[in-house]
């Protein structure tokens, strides 16, 4: 973790900042070693567009958000997850729609993070059902380094395992940034939205 910091030059206030993770990528993977999972997740995320914010503990995670808001401005937020309204609460946002239609912002968590496509993986539970197409255009989403996986398979065997004997989760899919356009992987999607990651270790 501590060559994930060195790359992107996580440290003092430039850890809180939205911007310094994606502005590096161009550089500061050239010389990223694909074989760790951090870094090949972090690049190919990056790559597709999305926005990845290492975070060192859930209070850098509250920093960030904090940014987030200052940098597109927005308020009006939308989360299934009553524990992450309550950490986005104390990034001092206080705007709760009901509805996801009504919302600027969406944050949720996720299931996995996969490494050798960059994608996050959510179901129903993280949408609360809501068509990808209905969500506001702006997502962040919170996870930790333990759901980080190399390959699809093992994110779909997570799962299995994590709900055997339970129905299982409906509506699994695989977000990227909205620059991705080519691995075609079963429930895949191309995301048009403006994704957050904020990563946090543990």
């Amino acid at each position: 973790m501590g060559f994930l910091k060195k790359m992107f030059n996580l440290g003092g206030d430039e850890s809180s900042s939205p911007k310094k993770p994606a502005a590096k990528n161009e550089t500061s993977f050239m010389a990223a070693d694909p074989g760790i999972p951090d870094v090949e997740f972090a690049e190919n995320f990056t790559q597709s567009g999305g926005k990845f914010l290492f975070c060192e503990d859930v209070e850098m995670a509250i920093k960030n958000l904090q940014n987030i808001g200052a940098e597109t401005g927005l308020s009006k937020v939308y989360s299934p997850d009553a524990n992450l309204r309550s950490l986005v609460a104390r990034a001092g946002f206080r705007d709760f729609a009901e509805k996801c239609t009504d919302a600027e912002l969406f944050c949720t968590t996720c299931e996995y993070l996969v490494a050798y496509n960059g994608g996050i993986m959510v179901d129903a539970r993280h949408t609360k059902g809501n068509k990808l197409k209905d969500l506001p255009d702006v997502f962040v989403i919170l996870a930790f380094t333990d759901q980080l996986v190399s390959r699809l398979s093992d994110a779909l065997k997570g799962i299995q395992m994590r709900y055997s004997g339970k129905e299982m989760p409906s509506e699994i899919t695989t977000l990227h940034g909205p620059n991705k356009s080519g691995l075609k992987d079963p429930g895949s999607t191309t995301a048009t939205k403006e994704i957050y990651l904020l990563y946090v270790e543990r």
